[in-house]
């Protein structure tokens, strides 16, 4: 599983290194093809691969041999450029039913609506989706 963009409390830093640690439990690989706030740390089973060009995306799945995305924002964005350059590639791209980015993941073939219920246990949200998706 895959995150592209620089994440931040909004993006989900926080929900990443919650969810690296429950992926590790399951012997199941995060990567995060950006960068992550340094006030969050995710456990050393997460690969934070850094800035990146998007013209090498292609090349970069291939390397990390990435099989689905998480757009792990928290908050219902206007409009999410890594939403789109996700989904884009063809590999299925899973994001909460809020904002610009659910939006967008539901109204293609390769995207999965995670629900996102008001106070609800987003990681738990999470297992929930991957455990029937992956």
């Amino acid at each position: 599983i895959a995150v592209l963009g620089n994440i931040g409390l909004q993006k989900g830093a926080a929900l990443l290194a919650d969810l690296g640690r429950y992926l590790k439990e399951n012997q199941m690989r995060l990567v995060v093809i950006g960068k992550v706030d340094p006030a969050y740390h995710p456990p050393s089973i997460v690969t934070v691969h850094g800035q990146y060009d998007l013209a090498d995306l292609d090349k970069i799945v291939t390397n990390y041999g990435i099989t689905d995305w998480l757009v792990p924002s928290i908050w219902p964005e206007t409009f999410s450029y890594a939403t789109h350059e996700a989904l884009a590639t063809g590999l299925p791209v899973h994001a909460f039913d809020i904002g610009a980015q659910g939006d967008a993941v539901s109204k293609q073939p390769n995207g999965h609506v995670i629900a996102c219920e008001k106070d609800g246990d987003l990681l738990e949200g999470l297992k929930g989706h991957f455990k029937s998706s992956l």
